[in-house]
């Protein structure tokens, strides 16, 4: 669903999900929410309307898009961001 290349993610923070709550998926705005880019998911739409949220760098566009196992990229993480600057690993364990 979103794009497969992260380079230089290994570096980033990290935030561990449940696996059984990842494969069931995981709704993009809880995702931003649990990661701390954002502290509700009132302020993920807005920001989702602005263009400011990306899931491995690819511009996320719908507010009920979900995150799974898809979505994983070659070293089993999901690079979520805010902005240019703020970037967060989401990993499932």
């Amino acid at each position: 669903m979103f794009g497969r290349s992260a380079p230089g993610i290994e570096n980033r923070p990290t935030v561990t999900i449940a696996a059984a709550e990842f494969s069931a998926g995981v709704g993009a705005l809880t995702a931003f929410v649990k990661a701390g880019l954002v502290s509700s998911t009132g302020e993920a739409r807005r920001q989702i309307k602005s263009g400011g949220l990306k899931v491995n760098d690819v511009t996320l566009s719908d507010e009920r898009a979900s995150l799974s196992q898809a979505d994983l990229t070659e070293t089993g993480a999901i690079k979520l961001s805010l902005g240019r600057k703020r970037h967060v690993l989401l990993r499932p364990e």
